[in-house]
């Protein structure tokens, strides 16, 4: 439901927070965030992992999505 998306999204967004060089955390944060329908917050954290690791095809499947 909306409350692990929720817990989802904050997890990710502490990982990123904490090591912001961690393209996972990055990945994560934009994934958990369009589950949750937060556009502008997936986007973001897409466009942080593009500018981290642009040959990391956890990145790059984030461009089909």
């Amino acid at each position: 439901g909306i409350g692990l998306a929720d817990e989802s999204m904050e997890a990710f967004r502490r990982a990123a927070t904490l090591d912001p060089r961690d393209v996972a955390a990055w990945v994560g944060l934009a994934r958990a965030a369009g589950r949750r329908g937060d556009t502008a917050t997936a986007r973001r954290a897409r466009d942080q992992a593009m500018r981290l690791d642009p040959y990391n095809p956890s990145v790059i499947d984030l461009l089909g999505e």
